[in-house]
């Protein structure tokens, strides 16, 4: 498993704080927040919206969908203003792009967002990591690195979440991809990697945009290496630097 995996999964099992409701979660996080204690505030503030998700995509018949859809967009506000406060202007902004961009939460973090972040976001970077979100709080994750050879080395890990919460149930399903070594072509790169049948040839493509990028990959059945709908494809925002490779491994 690759190191990228590995830390994903260990922050889903990490992240768990003390609380166990989305009102508890909320408060356990604004206290943290006021005293500075970010980390605490982060995991409460993922916790929230898990469970806000939770309630939202289990609410029954007759529920008052307005009230738990308002819940998740406080909640999803509440992770991207921990981030914002820590000074993580990227991972700020990447929660904002989930947050619904007409709540009044979001329009407010949004504009200390540029007034605080305008630097953090100047340039296109082809390396990094970069995250997609995956539900109930957690983010499929993609890092890029250089690997001195003009290609660039890929490792990708997602998921498909079903049943919340997170913490309790866990993925549905995941998918994993190491050593993809991609070559540059203008604001593309594309590279090959191993299917699930060695006769048919898969291949990776990025489309770089602002901020990010979009991933696809050949239209095969046998080019669907994630899990039952756990599928490698869509947009990745840049969040900061690749995290760091075991000590086993190399580029």
């Amino acid at each position: 498993m690759s190191s990228i995996a590995v830390l994903a999964l260990a922050a889903l099992a990490g992240s768990a704080s003390d609380c166990a409701s989305t009102a508890a979660c909320n408060r356990v996080g604004s206290d943290a927040l006021s005293a500075g204690q970010f980390d605490a505030a982060r995991q409460a503030f993922e916790r929230q919206v898990d469970f806000a998700e939770t309630a939202l995509k289990g609410a029954d018949e007759g529920a008052d969908s307005e009230r738990l859809a308002a819940a998740r967009q406080i909640a999803l506000n509440n992770a991207g203003l921990a981030a914002l406060r820590a000074g993580d202007c990227l991972r700020a902004r990447a929660w904002l792009e989930v947050a619904d961009a007409g709540h009044k939460a979001t329009q407010a973090n949004r504009r200390q967002l540029q007034q605080r972040c305008a630097q953090a976001f100047a340039g296109s970077p082809q390396t990094g990591e970069f995250w997609q979100y995956a539900g109930h709080g957690a983010w499929n994750s993609i890092s890029i690195r250089p690997t001195g050879d003009e290609t660039l080395r890929l490792d990708a890990f997602w998921m498909r979440i079903g049943r919340g919460p997170l913490q309790e149930y866990g993925p549905a399903a995941m998918g994993e991809l190491e050593q993809v070594f991609l070559q540059l072509e203008g604001n593309a790169a594309q590279g090959p990697f191993e299917g699930n049948d060695p006769d048919v040839e898969c291949q990776l493509q990025l489309r770089y945009l602002p901020e990010g990028f979009e991933v696809s990959h050949t239209d095969d059945e046998h080019c669907r290496t994630g899990g039952a709908g756990a599928v490698l494809q869509g947009r990745y925002w840049l969040v900061g630097d690749p995290a760091p490779l075991s000590e086993d491994e190399d580029l």
